[in-house]
This record gives structure tokens, sequence and C-alpha cells, in this order.
């Protein structure tokens, strides 16, 4: 990644689900067919703190779905 370059990471946050019965539902389905994993801002956020990543905004696309705006981490 370039210094100026963003990532946008589409997913399911159940801190910002206004539906968190069905995000549930299908992360369950997710995990178990593809051994997914459920996620929070925290798990996220430090995920990408791992990949030398942070967050720049969170974007709520609807009731499931955000799109996670990242840029690489300088420091």
């Amino acid at each position: 990644m370039c210094n100026d370059s963003q990532l946008y990471i589409i997913d399911g946050i159940l801190d910002y689900s206004k539906n968190k019965k069905l995000l549930a539902a299908i992360d369950l389905a997710l995990f178990t067919i593809f051994q997914g994993k459920e996620r929070t801002l925290k798990s996220i956020t430090q995920l990408l703190k791992t990949a030398h990543l942070e967050i720049i905004k969170i974007h709520t696309i609807n009731d499931l779905m955000c799109a996670i705006q990242c840029k690489k981490r300088l420091s």
C-alpha cells in the first residue's frame, strides 16, 4: 500500500448493526460454512493494528453492513 492509499472493508459490525439478531444469524451461518468469526469494533481495530492499518471512518451502508475506511498507519 502507498502511504496515501485507502482500504474499504465491507462487513457487518455487531456494535453498529440495527438488526443484531439477523446479523448474528448470518454470522452463525458463515461460521458454520466457512469457519468465519464474529467481529466487534474492538476486534476489528486490533486486527487492523496488527496489519499496520487504522480506521479513518465507519460508513453505515444499511441496517446490517458498514464500510470501514482504513489507511496505512505511518508510525
